[in-house]
């Protein structure tokens, strides 16, 4: 098992990504162990994941953590060429939460898939 450290420092993070990884691991708020043993129970959260369920938790996440999820958005549009927008019923800074926890997620799940082959 990967320490959240050795995660965190393995070089696939962008700059606002390994900014913001401490915050979002901490808003989920399971222990490490388990994040990384499923982190695809993560990665979904629609699905509703601890730390980014409700309303009262996503938008101060978002908005304590704008600067680097903002980065973040700009980082992917870049790279995709495509832009992100929430669907138009979606709170966007609920939205936005969601998309910094589904960005680190979804790495986690990179990295840890590398080290199973």
């Amino acid at each position: 098992m990967k320490t959240q450290s050795e995660v965190k420092e393995s070089g696939i993070f962008t700059e606002a990504e390994h900014s913001i990884f401490d915050a979002v691991i901490e808003q989920i708020g399971d222990y490490w162990s388990e994040i990384w043993e499923n982190p695809e129970d993560y990665s979904y959260p629609q699905g509703g994941v601890h730390g980014f369920f409700e309303y009262n938790q996503t938008e101060p996440f978002a908005r304590d953590n704008i600067d680097d999820i903002l980065e973040m958005l700009s980082d992917e549009q870049s790279a995709t060429g495509t832009p992100l927008m929430p669907p138009g019923d979606y709170n966007r800074l609920n939205w936005l939460a969601w998309f910094a926890l589904s960005t680190i997620m979804n790495k986690i799940m990179s990295i840890k898939e590398e080290e199973n082959n």
